[in-house]
């Protein structure tokens, strides 16, 4: 396969620049304005009958090329009527062209539905939608952090701010009992220009070799401003032609065409810096010994030796920020975009490259570098009836952040000390003995990593028109991710001791994924109707794979690099293939664009069944009316300018669990004396099956005002049953879990909104606003016997997943000042994982959205975007500070503890052991019903500004365009949350607040 792709591509574009014409070009310029005089930017001017496009600039000027003498434009530009120009190429001259506004705005909107596309008013199916212009007012270097809030039942949360970090996206809720975590259980389809794209991160040995890229997010591999749009398929109808991949929702991703037109060269330059976006408030030295102390004085016990902090061994007076100085930098970044793009009416091509350079907020000069390039090519044969076209992208990402998160180190203690001598070397403030008195934290700056990774994707697309409204289609796809790690332990990076020794750890794994798929187009006009027919095949294999050395026992640092002499090595390795194989279909039938009905089916097979349950089928059908097309509505409801009812009802699987779980697997042993042997790893179960999920949904579209008002409204219930999960086994099996089928059933509901108004639109000045409202609902429907699971301490019946199990929380004893809880099994004992009850709040968020506003004015524009989420969280102190009174700083919170009997506090007393009282608080505060909070937040997600230069300016530079903007990025947040309520977990790296400049220029 490695050698038969690159002859292919080599083939195809050959093919594509042998089939130029010759005939003689007729140059054709013009400028689009409106009735007020305004020039139109990226209007598209199109050719009639022939597949040649541009865009005009920002002047409103155009130049499009063709060899025909005589012909038709048409000019089409969003929110106004479109309007065709004949042309005779011995008349030619600069054509003006006046469009007129359009109130029927949206309807003509065409949206990628992956395997076709629809207009946005005859659309069965639930799709949301975000273009290049929302993406490109984003300083963001993974674009689903420019997705977030803007689309209705798509819920994106960031894992960490550091840059690189993992995101939780849920497309209408959580299906699977597993977590997000564990595997693909709840993760949706990504396909980038039809392509599968991997949605978890890359498989790593079991060495522990990894830096940023074991939280990391695929799509950071992916250039946001080579994506021309991303639509999310929602429902049964749209998801439902993906079969088992689209169980959780489909990704498409469209990355940038080439148009045809005169040749365009586009420079774009920004920069920019990033500080954390909130910092907790923590003891002072004062407030941390006050609480040392009194813990001591509660229990009745005097510091020892090791309590550095308060047996005069570090600095009792002495104060440090450690948010300030170990997150507190100022992270710069640099991006440089470059593209051309041009061509004629039978080839178009562009090529795209990009460099970037994102600093880091720690200490240190530690930076993660990517470097990118695509190339496009667009080819039609002279009749019209061939067309062609190939794709590739590739990133190269060179990281070099630190290996760990610092932010887990803001709870040493405020006196601790220095982190560096007066020479600049690490300082583990030695005791009497010479033994180290405290991590340092600068010791991860000084363990050097490196990850590179290489990610190239590729596709090649074959339409052949063999009769009238018959086609032949061939898609072929090609993507590998291929990521090698290194990672260096000096021993001057650590404390010292005799037994110091280095280690050098280095690993490689990749993913590579090949898919095909044949089609058969046909479209007929059938009485008053028209009939869409599509019918294709999925040969799909992903190949896994990743590998490791550990090399320890270093006695020097200047052999580290060398993993050869290492004194002592261990090595790991795994693999795996995944092979899927579907034929699926579509019939569409549109009457009298009234009336349309969809019908979509699809047969997988995938490979990780066992045989006999490998093939399952999954289908759904969708339904429209557009209402006001009836006499009756345009006659008594003249304000109700579009309306239209839809729905639909299908069934879609899944088969996201490992490779080979059917299987009973081994594993070597390490080498013992002068052979190795095996050991079971897996048993066996080769009975369990699809995982299913029924959908239904009902919708209503509504336009108003001639649409300058569009509100989209609709129900949506999912059940996924034969969840397909690891069931926990008894110890005494040899095995810690088996793949199985639990006969729970796990319900997804919900309402979505969206509305988009045009608010003012006058030729100097417009305000356009878009509004998304999520309420979603998660229940587990039903779980028959779940008392006799090991699921019984986890979730309840009737509840939402998100909803824990927890203790039943009492308050602080007045009395003793400990944490007390209800005894549910009244067996007066410590309260046990019986004792737990099911919470009354859910960790989830209970409505979430977006409010976006764009104003223009003149040559300005101005855009601000809020993001709203209506949330709750564990309190985030626990589980992440150790017991109050313990070494450790701690937030300013714990002060309003108890201090003596009958005080009435949020806090128990402070103690300096785990077990006050023989009880675990630390554990029981992290599980007790009540260490629940409001972590609602509204925020200034982003803000752009930009001024594009007027034409008389423009033609004075000769330049195509110049524009100047400047952009924000989690501005301002407003919550009652202590920290950052997006990233939960206090000692994860907070949001980054970015402010990027930049100019971009067209020539």
């Amino acid at each position: 396969m490695k050698k038969t792709i690159p002859a292919i591509v080599l083939a195809a574009l050959c093919f594509f620049f042998s089939n130029v014409s010759n005939a003689q070009t007729i140059q054709i310029t013009g400028v689009i304005t409106d009735q007020q005089g305004q020039t139109l930017s990226d209007a598209t001017i199109q050719i009639v009958n022939q597949n040649i496009k541009t865009k005009s600039n920002k002047d409103g000027t155009f130049t499009i090329t063709t060899t025909r003498s005589e012909g038709i434009l048409k000019i089409s530009y969003l929110g106004y009527k479109s309007k065709e120009v004949h042309f005779i190429g011995t008349q030619l001259k600069r054509l003006s062209i006046l469009l007129e506004e359009n109130k029927d705005v949206f309807k003509e909107v065409e949206i990628n539905a992956g395997y076709y596309t629809v207009k946005e008013k005859e659309r069965t199916g639930s799709i949301s939608r975000i273009t290049a212009e929302t993406i490109e007012k984003q300083p963001v270097n993974n674009v689903l952090s420019a997705m977030a809030g803007r689309m209705a039942g798509v819920n994106i949360e960031q894992y960490s701010g550091i840059n690189g970090g993992a995101f939780k996206v849920e497309i209408r809720g959580r299906n699977s009992l597993r977590n997000s975590s564990d595997d693909n259980g709840n993760q949706p389809l990504y396909l980038i220009d039809g392509v599968p794209y991997p949605a978890t991160s890359l498989t790593s040995t079991n060495l522990n070799v990894e830096g940023i890229s074991g939280v990391s997010s695929p799509l950071n591999y992916i250039n946001p401003g080579d994506i021309e749009s991303i639509e999310v398929l929602k429902d049964a109808d749209a998801t439902s032609i993906y079969g088992s991949r689209g169980a959780n929702g489909v990704i498409l991703i469209k990355t940038k065409r080439p148009k045809a037109g005169k040749s365009r060269l586009d420079l774009n330059y920004n920069t920019g810096i990033s500080r954390v976006s909130s910092k907790l408030e923590l003891l002072n030295t004062q407030q941390y010994l006050l609480m040392r102390n009194e813990a001591f004085k509660n229990d009745g016990a005097s510091p020892v030796s090791t309590d550095y902090d308060i047996n005069n061994v570090w600095d009792k007076d002495a104060y440090t920020d450690w948010q300030e100085q170990l997150i507190g930098g100022v992270a710069k970044s640099s991006n440089i975009q470059f593209s051309v793009n041009g061509g004629n009416e039978l080839t178009q091509f562009s090529f795209r490259s990009n460099y970037s350079k994102f600093g880091t907020v720690t200490p240190g000069n530690f930076s993660d570098r990517k470097g990118s390039g695509s190339l496009a090519v667009h080819h039609n044969s002279i009749d019209g009836k061939l067309k062609m076209s190939f794709s590739a992208n590739y990133l190269n990402d060179k990281n070099e952040l630190p290996r760990q998160d610092l932010t887990q180190f803001i709870k040493l203690p405020p006196n601790a000390p220095a982190l560096t001598d007066t020479l600049g070397n690490l300082n583990w403030a030695l005791n009497s003995e010479g033994a180290s008195t405290f991590s340092n934290p600068l010791a991860a700056t000084k363990q050097p990593y490196l990850g590179k990774t290489n990610n190239f994707i590729s596709q090649v697309s074959l339409d052949y028109e063999v009769l009238n409204g018959l086609k032949l289609i061939g898609r072929f796809g090609y993507t590998k991710i291929h990521l090698r790690e290194q990672s260096l332990t000096p021993i001057s990076s650590m404390a010292p001791s005799i037994f110091a020794t280095g280690a050098h750890t280095i690993s490689s794994s990749q993913i590579e994924t090949w898919i095909v798929e044949p089609q058969l187009s046909f479209k007929r006009k059938i009485g008053d109707g028209d009939l869409n027919v599509l019918l294709g095949g999925t040969f799909q294999s992903d190949a896994q794979n990743a590998e490791g050395i550990f090399g320890f026992g270093y006695t020097d640092d200047l052999l580290l690099k060398s993993i050869d002499a290492a004194p002592g090595k261990y090595a790991n390795s795994t693999s795996s293939e995944y092979k899927y194989n579907a034929i699926f279909g579509r019939v569409n039938y549109n009457y009298k664009s009234t009336y349309m009905i969809n019908l979509t089916g699809r047969r997988d097979g995938s490979s990780r069944f066992g045989p006999g349950k490998q093939y399952a089928n999954f289908g759904a059908i969708g339904m429209a009316w557009i209402f006001t097309n009836a006499n009756f509505i345009r006659q008594n409801l003249p304000f109700l300018s579009f309306g239209k009812l839809r729905g639909s009802y299908g069934i879609t699987g899944s088969d996201q669990i490992s490779n080979y779980g059917y299987l009973q697997t081994y594993s070597a042993t390490q080498p013992y004396q002068d052979g190795t042997g095996l050991f079971p790893t897996r048993i066996a179960n080769p009975d369990y099956s699809w995982e299913t999920n029924k959908k239904l949904e009902v919708a209503i579209d509504l336009g108003f005002m001639g649409d300058k008002i569009i509100l989209n409204a609709g129900y949506y219930r999912n059940r996924s049953s034969n969840q397909l999960v690891g069931y926990t086994l008894p110890d005494i099996v040899g095995f810690s879990s088996i793949q199985y089928n639990l006969p729970a059933t796990v319900q997804n509901s919900g309402w979505e909104f969206e509305l988009n108004t045009t608010n003012i639109r006058k030729s100097s000045f417009s305000w356009k606003s878009a509004i998304t409202l999520t309420i979603p609902k998660n229940r587990l429907l039903s779980y028959p016997n779940i008392e006799g699971s090991t699921y019984v301490n986890i979730f309840t019946v009737g509840e939402s997943l998100y909803t824990p199990k927890t203790l039943n929380f009492l308050g602080v004893n007045p009395n003793s000042g400990l944490y007390f809880f209800e005894d549910l099994n009244n067996n007066n004992n410590d309260v046990e994982q019986i004792d737990r009850s099911t919470a009354n709040k859910s960790l989830a968020s209970h409505w979430y959205g977006g409010l976006q506003n764009s104003l223009t004015y003149r040559n300005f524009s101005l855009d601000l975007f809020f993001q709203f989420v209506n949330k709750t969280s564990r309190y985030p102190f626990a589980g992440t500070f150790s017991t109050p009174g313990t070494i450790g700083n701690q937030p300013i919170e714990v002060m309003n503890r108890w201090q003596h009997i009958g005080d009435k506090a949020d806090i128990q007393k402070f103690s300096q052991a785990y077990t006050p009282g023989g009880a675990d608080t630390k554990a029981f505060y992290r599980y007790y019903s009540n260490s629940f909070i409001n972590a609602s937040f509204i925020r200034i997600k982003n803000l752009a500004l930009s001024w594009n230069a007027p034409s008389p300016l423009v033609k004075k530079m000769n330049v195509g365009s110049l524009r100047l903007y400047i952009q924000g990025q989690n501005l301002v947040t407003i919550t009652k949350y202590p920290g950052d309520p997006e990233v939960d977990n206090m000692l994860s790296l907070p949001s980054l607040r970015t402010i990027t400049a930049g100019i971009q220029i067209g020539i």
